[in-house]
């Protein structure tokens, strides 16, 4: 007997250490439902989004609110907006709800309004009527990210850029605390008389840093801080919420990992993997629902909690994997390559999801040999070794290219542009810009900002390529333009 309970007990621990695999990726050749892996606890996916950073249940309204940023996180640009989903029942689709934000985060509801992190502003939005009625400007904010708020409607909200937290008591902002030790917070919690953050890992106001986040919280009169947990390597850590008892859970984006903390024994683990840029989750303790934004992805899925022992989580279903394409999407997570081509229209960026392989091989180890030159391409691709930038290649040329965001404004340039392009363009790069030569990059649905930028870099020397240069040197900047301006409004191909 003594033996038996021993064997359980040994078993009970083994299923304790295993994840639940919620992977979407297209090295995937194994079993699946709904895309997912067979018998994972996926409930409804969300897909018609746009850069979807933060999720958020308000069980009083039977709703879920995403925030979609839908263009650079810094950017003022109009462009951001709120999706709200019913939970009774629960809605098939994410429908846009308010538009006109700029690029929302983080967000909190009290007493039928919901309050958003807006860049240097909280949004407070009436739930009821689904319209902006105030708006909070916080002095000094870069990047205004969660938000939380106390039983009295105090608000506190993080500023990943400045490591800073702010106050907000009947619409009036104070500084909370700020400095290096807050370590850049980002996801914000309350537990009684503390303040549970996660923290990015300090950076100075740039996408990319060395330094570990943490777990840690801060006294609400002292300030003084509390490490939480043993682990102290993780990387860029964002959501935060409140699980079970003394338990919570953290996403780590670049692992793609949503973790379980327990703040009691000062361990956690990885519950949930597999999800490609893990931003901002929400829970309702009501339905037992866990939404998770895949980021770069433009997608939300639901997981279904109740039935599911976090303690001991469903072992994950036997998947075959592309090898390396596995080994391009941890490499393109990890290297923090999503942290500038994962974003949506990032104007003077390149769209390279769904370029050819061959093409992005070609590049990369041109940036790496200093042939081409660029401050941002340059440091990182020299770290690469020829197999590493092989896996990215492969990766970022088997993910769907997104489909063009751009409209024609301006006709008669789209028609000077498409008969200049046929009259110059198609002999290298093809009809539609699809070149049989794979080292030519698929203009098709490029940014018209990267294009504009690239035609004029060749003509002015700053980019070399003779041929390139021959072309443009005859283009005037009009020309340009609309090159640009049709190649833009191109579906990409698939080729």
């Amino acid at each position: 007997m003594k033996t038996i309970l021993v064997c359980l007990l040994l078993l009970a621990t083994a299923r304790a250490a295993e994840t639940i695999d919620l992977s979407l990726r297209d090295g995937q050749v194994g079993p699946v439902s709904n895309h997912y892996p067979a018998g994972t606890p996926v409930v409804r996916e969300y897909h018609n989004l746009q850069y979807p950073e933060s999720t958020y249940f308000d069980d009083s309204t039977a709703s879920l609110f995403i925030s979609n940023i839908n263009g650079p996180g810094l950017a003022k640009d109009g462009n951001g907006w709120i999706a709200k989903v019913s939970t009774e029942p629960l809605d098939t689709e994410a429908r846009p709800w308010v538009r006109g934000l700029n690029a929302p985060k983080g967000m909190a509801s009290f007493n039928g309004t919901l309050w958003v992190a807006d860049i240097d502003e909280l949004v407070g939005i009436d739930i009821k009527g689904g319209r902006v009625k105030t708006k909070i400007l916080v002095p000094g904010a870069k990047l205004l990210n969660d938000v939380v708020i106390d039983g009295k409607g105090v608000i506190y909200v993080s500023d990943t850029f400045t490591s800073s937290i702010h106050q907000v008591v009947d619409g009036k902002v104070s500084l909370f605390e700020s400095g290096d030790r807050l370590n850049s917070p980002n996801g914000l919690v309350l537990d009684g008389d503390r303040l549970i953050v996660t923290s990015y890992g300090l950076t100075a106001g740039k996408w990319v840093t060395p330094v570990p986040g943490a777990l840690y919280a801060l006294d609400l009169k002292t300030k003084k801080r509390t490490d939480l947990l043993k682990k102290k390597d993780f990387q860029v850590l964002d959501g935060l919420l409140k699980f079970e008892g003394d338990h919570y859970l953290f996403t780590e984006g670049p692992a793609g990992t949503v973790h379980l903390g327990d703040l009691k024994s000062g361990t956690s683990r990885p519950l949930i993997t597999g999800v490609w840029g893990a931003a901002d989750i929400g829970y309702s303790p009501a339905k037992k629902l866990l939404a998770i934004p895949r980021l770069d992805e433009d997608k939300v899925v639901l997981v279904r909690m109740e039935g599911l022992s976090w303690k001991e989580a469903q072992a994950p279903v036997p998947v075959t994997w592309d090898p390396t394409l596995e080994k391009g999407r941890i490499k393109a997570s990890v290297g923090f390559c999503i942290a500038c081509h994962g974003a949506r229209d990032t104007a003077f960026l390149p769209i390279i999801k769904g370029q050819k392989e061959e093409y992005l091989v070609k590049a990369i180890k041109d940036f790496r040999s200093g042939e081409r030159q660029n401050p941002l391409m340059n440091p990182p691709a020299g770290k690469l070794t020829d197999e590493e930038v092989a896996y990215l290649a492969k990766f970022f040329a088997s993910r769907p290219a997104p489909k063009s965001v751009h409209r024609v404004t301006d006709e008669a340039s789209y028609e000077a542009g498409k008969k200049i392009s046929l009259a110059t363009c198609v002999s290298c790069h093809g009809v539609e810009a699809l070149a049989a030569d794979p080292t030519l990059p698929k203009l098709s649905g490029q940014r018209k900002a990267y294009l504009v930028k690239t035609l004029t870099d060749f003509k002015t020397g700053l980019r070399k390529n003779e041929v390139m240069k021959t072309i443009v040197d005859e283009l005037s900047e009009k020309d340009v333009s609309a090159v640009a301006e049709y190649y833009s409004n191109l579906e990409p191909g698939d080729k």
